[in-house]
């Protein structure tokens, strides 16, 4: 069985692991995927766990933003589409003033961390959102 967005995921913690090292204690990855019983998932529910957060999460400040909330989906020769639980996240993360940002496949991903981490004048991903979009 293939995961695309499995193995987009564990490049791109790879890479950042490299390239941003010092800042790597900052970032983490919400294991809010996959497929659980009933019980455990009323019980991660009861714990907080909430369906949409997206998968990685950048603690850093930077160009004016408060963090980053990053949603990796599968590259887009892939079909995958964000859900409704993904967006309503990701909408409230730029409206607390965080760079929100929906990154198809490892390139994107790279692009945007590259962008916000002022490494490029380039932002090439699927879509991110503003405050002034919501």
């Amino acid at each position: 069985m293939q995961h695309p967005e499995d193995d987009s995921c564990i490049l791109f913690w790879d890479w950042l692991n490299f390239q941003y090292q010092p800042y790597i204690r900052s970032w983490f990855h919400v294991p809010n995927g996959g497929r659980r019983n009933r019980r455990e998932a009323a019980r991660f529910k009861r714990m907080g766990v909430s369906a949409g957060v997206s998968d990685y999460i950048c603690l850093c400040a930077r160009r004016g933003y408060n963090g980053l909330a990053l949603e990796m989906k599968a590259p887009p020769d892939c079909q995958s589409s964000v859900s409704d639980d993904q967006e309503k996240f990701l909408e409230n993360a730029a409206l607390e003033g965080h760079f929100a940002v929906v990154a198809k496949g490892f390139d994107e991903a790279k692009s945007a961390v590259e962008w916000y981490f002022g490494d490029s004048l380039v932002l090439d991903v699927y879509s991110w959102y503003e405050v002034t979009d919501l």
